[in-house]
């Protein structure tokens, strides 16, 4: 996923495609058992759970900061 779809969704999105994300990593790293893990998968999967993570700490900072500004 890039930045940009990410920044668009909102705090409960980006929660349930974490989720979402997650699960497949799971997935992937049980298929990995039996056969010859594709590391490309889980570094593509990680990457976009990082992004995600990082974007809602953004979202959160954000928000804190302009309840400041606000009260």
């Amino acid at each position: 996923m890039k930045p940009s779809e990410i920044r668009e969704m909102d705090l409960e999105g980006l929660a349930a495609k974490e989720a979402e994300l997650r699960k497949k990593l799971f997935a992937e790293f049980l298929k990995g058992e039996s056969a010859q893990p594709k590391t490309d998968i889980f570094k593509k999967l990680k990457k976009d759970i990082a992004r995600i993570k990082t974007i809602v700490t953004e979202k959160k900072a954000k928000a804190a900061k302009e309840d400041l500004i606000k009260g």
